[in-house]
């Protein structure tokens, strides 16, 4: 039975979290997009992009496929998305040619990390 309920966990968290911190980094204004939306994403996110690294690691640099790497890249992809997040409300300076890319968006205005608050 636990180890059906740490499955349960596991699965819960590979499912969400990779994709919400994205999600933060990608759409990190307030009133941008709904909070369904920003769950919605958070799914298909994590659906799309954790498979992608998985596939180029192994693919690439030979990384086996196993439940380290799993956690391993998804955790990637929450600092991934943690930092894109920094870096939009500039709290993490970059040079001026990358914020052509992720445009700046003020403290103010960017919705808070937690998905509680």
């Amino acid at each position: 039975m636990l180890k059906l309920l740490g499955g349960a966990l596991v699965f819960g968290f590979l499912l969400v979290v990779p994709g919400y911190f994205l999600v933060l980094g990608f759409f990190p204004r307030r009133g941008e997009i709904s909070r369904l939306e920003r769950w919605v994403f958070s799914v298909v996110f994590s659906l799309t992009f954790l498979p992608l690294a998985l596939l180029l690691g192994n693919q690439l640099l030979r990384m086996p496929v196993n439940a380290e790497t799993v956690l391993g890249l998804s955790l990637f992809l929450v600092l991934l998305g943690i930092l894109t997040f920094l870096v939009r409300i500039g709290k993490v300076s970059v040079p001026k040619a990358l914020n052509r890319f992720f445009p700046m968006v003020k403290a103010g205005d960017a919705v808070s990390p937690l998905p509680w608050k």
